[in-house]
């Protein structure tokens, strides 16, 4: 909107225990929100929505922080800034 792009929502997919991929939707991941300030919410979803409150090395979520989440945000907007929309 208005020739500017913004970061609306973050997340962090993962993969299972075992698994060498994130694919959510194929039913072998984990998807958790990011808030703005960088840290991850208390639970995320895996494939039937069910709570996951651990990543499957064990480390708990709530209270976890992205490093630099702000930096690597407006990286990513700087990114999407190259790329070629017609609308």
């Amino acid at each position: 909107m208005n020739k500017r792009c913004t970061a609306l929502s973050a997340f962090l997919r993962m993969g299972s225990k075992g698994s060498f991929v994130d694919n959510f939707c194929s039913g072998v991941g984990v998807l958790v929100g990011i808030n703005n300030e960088g840290y991850l919410n208390e639970y995320g979803v895996d494939k039937n929505f069910d709570k996951v409150y651990k990543a499957p090395s064990g480390l708990e979520f709530k209270g976890m922080k992205i490093p630099n989440y702000n930096g690597i945000k407006q990286q990513i907007i700087g990114f999407h800034k190259k790329i070629l929309m017609r609308i």
